[in-house]
């Protein structure tokens, strides 16, 4: 008669060990791979994000100073104020500039008299985008003084999270008068 063990065989602790090995090199490979992808995706998200804040700032500006007059660039061509013509005969007065402080981009109602909103600020994230001046050029600039109604705006916006900046050019041609 026959021991019905000894006809069977099951795994030993060293096929188990391997088996066991194996699984954990296979998971910690694709645990390696999730996590870049997040990294990944998540910078994504950080760039297109400065590139809207860029865009949206810029489109403002033009949009604001293309139906303006009475143009006057700050000295340090970190600030412009106009009169916009499309809000009645005399018009409202407002300044586009960047602060010191924080170096984001602001427009003040000057006439009549509104306080600062940032036309770029803090993302829903928490990331600070500031506006910089890239290589130490004016952000509001005449560029050919032969063409005295055309100005160029130089934005580059910077996440102060994550370092990712985006330099945004651009110039606006005046529909009434010359700029100053």
């Amino acid at each position: 008669m026959q021991n019905s063990m000894t006809g069977q065989r099951g795994m030993t602790l060293i096929e188990l060990m391997l088996g066991l090995m194996l699984t954990v090199v296979l998971l910690s490979g694709i645990f390696g791979l999730l996590s870049t992808s997040l990294v990944s995706w998540k910078s994504g998200i950080s760039r297109s994000e400065v590139q809207q804040t860029a865009r949206f700032a810029v489109d403002s500006m033009v949009r604001d100073l293309r139906y303006g007059d009475n143009y006057q660039l700050g000295n340090d061509g970190r600030s412009i104020t106009y009169r916009n013509i499309k809000s009645g005969q005399y018009g409202n007065t407002y300044r586009y500039h960047v602060s010191t402080a924080d170096h984001k981009l602001y427009k003040t109602g000057i006439i009549p008299q509104v306080v600062s909103q940032p036309v770029t600020g803090e993302n829903v994230k928490g990331a600070n985008y500031i506006i910089l001046n890239p290589d130490n050029q004016a952000l509001f600039r005449q560029p050919d003084p032969s063409k005295p109604d055309t100005i160029t705006i130089t934005v580059e916006a910077k996440d102060t999270v994550t370092g990712h900046s985006f330099v945004l050019y651009s110039a606006v041609t005046s529909l009434t008068q010359t700029f100053k």
